[in-house]
C-alpha cells in the first residue's frame, strides 16, 4: 500500500516507520473485534446502528510523536466522515473510554478541530458539495479570530468521494498542512500552542449520526518524527 518505505522518496535525514503492519494491532488499542477490524491489509472501522457508541470512538497508537510528517490513504465507502487525532489525549466522555481530547484534522473537509476543548480552530463557512466539502474557505472558530488558508474548494476537486485517498498530514511547531492526492487542503498555525503536546496517534470512526452503517478503511500509515518542514507529495 501507499506509501512503501522502500520505494517512496522521503527526505533524506528522515527516518519512516510504519504504525500499521498490514496483519495486526500491534502497537494499537481501541475496541478491537467490536468496531475495528483488518481486511485486506487495511485497518477497518466498522459501526453499525445497533452497535454504536453514545460518541465518536477511536484507535490510538501506542506510540507518541510532537512534530511529524504522516502519509497514508483513506476510503470511505459509505460518504461518511472521519478524522486523524493528534497533539492530545485518550479521554473518556459519556461511557466511551476510547475517544480523544486534542487536535483532530477532519477528513474529507480537512477542517482543524481541537475536540472536547476549544472546538472549531479551522471550519467550513457553508455546507457545500455532496461529500460535505465546504465550497469556500474556511475560517478559525471563536476566539481565534481572522481566516486560514484552508481551502474547502480544492479539497472537493481531488477528494474521491467512495475511493481511496492518498493524505498528507505535515504537523511541526505549531503549523499544520494537510494535502489529500497530491494537493495542499489545509495550512493553519496554531495561535495558541500551549495546547500542543506530544500523543499518540488517533483514528477516528465518526459517532452514529447517519441512522445507518458508517465505514472507514486506513492503510499505509507511515511517520517520520522531526521531518523536513515541507509538504512531500505536493504535486
Amino acid at each position: 500500500s501507499w506509501p512503501d518505505p522502500s520505494t517512496f522518496t522521503f527526505p533524506a535525514r528522515e527516518k519512516p516507520v510504519r504504525l500499521f503492519d498490514g496483519d495486526s494491532f500491534s502497537g494499537w488499542s481501541g475496541k478491537i473485534g467490536r468496531y475495528w477490524t483488518i481486511e485486506n491489509g487495511a485497518i477497518k472501522a466498522i459501526m453499525s446502528p445497533y452497535d454504536a457508541p453514545p460518541v465518536s470512538t477511536y484507535l490510538i497508537s501506542d506510540s507518541k510523536h510532537r512534530n511529524f510528517r504522516l502519509l497514508f490513504e483513506i476510503r470511505m465507502p459509505k460518504g461518511n466522515h472521519s478524522g486523524v487525532g493528534f497533539w492530545g489525549h485518550r479521554h473518556s466522555f459519556e461511557g466511551e473510554d476510547y475517544t480523544w481530547r486534542g487536535h483532530l484534522a477532519i477528513l474529507p473537509q480537512t477542517g482543524i478541530f481541537d475536540i472536547y476543548n476549544r472546538g472549531w480552530e479551522a471550519r467550513c463557512k457553508r455546507e457545500g458539495t455532496t461529500a460535505g466539502i465546504s465550497g469556500d474557505w474556511l475560517e478559525k472558530g471563536p476566539g481565534t479570530g481572522g481566516e486560514t488558508a484552508v481551502d474547502g474548494e480544492a479539497a472537493a476537486d481531488v477528494y474521491s468521494l467512495h475511493g481511496w485517498n492518498q493524505v498528507e498530514i505535515l504537523a511541526v511547531g505549531n503549523r499544520i498542512r494537510i494535502a489529500i492526492n497530491g494537493v495542499k487542503t489545509s495550512d493553519w498555525t496554531d495561535p495558541e500552542p500551549y495546547h500542543i503536546r506530544e500523543g499518540p496517534i488517533a483514528l477516528q470512526q465518526h459517532w452514529m449520526n447517519m441512522g445507518e452503517e458508517q465505514i472507514v478503511l486506513f492503510r499505509g500509515l507511515v511517520i517520520a518524527d522531526d521531518p523536513e518542514d515541507y509538504l512531500i507529495t505536493t504535486k
